[in-house]
């Protein structure tokens, strides 16, 4: 990976694809998700990928190997 004048290898896991038209997020605080209601945990600027729709102020996101949902009101477009 490049980061201004740096050049230097960083681990795979932390690659995700991007596919057209998926949007960006980078969570602005924390969020503790509940597993029977198909939620994960983020951190705080934890990077996730849109998955889905807006439901209910929830959307479903991917970070890494994890999917689930998350506030919509924790994430901002980046």
């Amino acid at each position: 990976g490049k980061i201004a004048d740096r050049v230097g290898y960083f681990p795979a896991t932390f690659v995700q694809k991007v596919m057209t038209g998926e949007k960006v997020f980078r969570c602005s605080k924390p969020f503790r998700g509940s597993k029977e209601e198909g939620q994960i945990n983020v951190k705080e600027n934890q990077i996730c990928v849109d998955k889905g729709e807006e439901i209910n102020g929830f959307i479903k996101v991917r970070s890494g190997k994890k999917k689930g949902f998350v506030p919509l009101d924790i994430l901002v477009n980046i």
